[in-house]
């Protein structure tokens, strides 16, 4: 396996990387899914592990049926809730990955991974997050405010029009693919599968965030490998495919399309 994107050399070829793994990724009837897989060697794939990182118990979520999620949804100019507390948090996490994992067992493999940054979350300690979906907890990575680090990742690009920014958000989610795992078993086509679950998840946090009333915006424009470096992460096998800012309050008076009021 490449130890990294450099490794890439996209100028003997003309093709450049996207390229590259968009048709790899295809399924064709010569060669169906296995086409340019490897056998995975013993231990590829294997789950991220936390365990011995200090364990942060989350209080009992609350309950959101997907018709309330549906009806409460919030629209960009609706939101108003500019803080977080440590229940929300718990409600949101867990509501959301119970609407991404349908009705498969919380600790069914997946190809995705979420961390989280809590910059102002009440009752949470600020630090760098893992949450474990399958026992409801956090696991601290970092201690402390990592706002700075987050600011510096991101790229002039910045985030969706008129959401919270990341640095100034109570609350930055962070969607990491494994993308080792994701090939492991369906070969090259398992990265596809993998973006296809972060969007899944994705969907799922804005509906739980809308139904609590708190603003949730894609964020874009960010260096991979700095935020990658930020969770810890190898930048390949495992890497952030979705970043999203919670918590921001947003104008009343802003027009439908997020921009300033005139």
């Amino acid at each position: 396996m490449k130890s990294g994107w450099d490794d890439l050399d996209a100028g003997a070829s003309g093709d450049v990387p996207w390229e590259l793994f968009h048709e790899s990724s295809k399924t064709t009837r010569c060669h169906g899914l296995a086409r340019g897989g490897a056998t995975p060697s013993a231990g590829a794939g294997d789950p991220l592990s936390f365990d011995l990182c200090p364990r942060v118990a989350l209080p009992e979520p609350s309950d959101l049926p997907i018709s309330r999620l549906l009806q409460r949804r919030a629209a960009p100019a609706e939101v108003a809730r500019p803080r977080l507390c440590r229940e929300d948090l718990s409600t949101l996490l867990s509501c959301a990955h119970r609407l991404f994992a349908g009705g498969a067992a919380p600790e069914a493999p997946r190809a995705v991974e979420t961390f989280l940054h809590a910059r102002a979350v009440e009752g949470l300690r600020g630090g760098l997050y893992h949450y474990g979906a399958a026992r409801h907890e956090l696991r601290t990575l970092c201690e402390g405010d990592q706002s700075a680090g987050v600011l510096a990742a991101l790229s002039p690009h910045g985030n969706a029009a008129g959401g919270p920014r990341a640095p100034e958000a109570p609350l930055s989610l962070f969607v990491v693919a494994l993308l080792e795992r994701a090939v492991a078993g369906a070969g090259d086509r398992g990265y596809r599968a993998a973006l296809i679950e972060a969007g899944r998840l994705a969907q799922s946090v804005h509906l739980a965030a809308g139904a609590l009333g708190v603003g949730c915006a894609d964020v874009g424009g960010y260096i991979d490998d700095e935020i990658d470096a930020l969770l810890g992460l190898d930048g390949l096998s495992q890497s952030t495919i979705w970043v999203a800012a919670v918590g921001g309050a947003r104008d009343r008076s802003a027009r439908p399309d997020g921009s300033p009021p005139p």
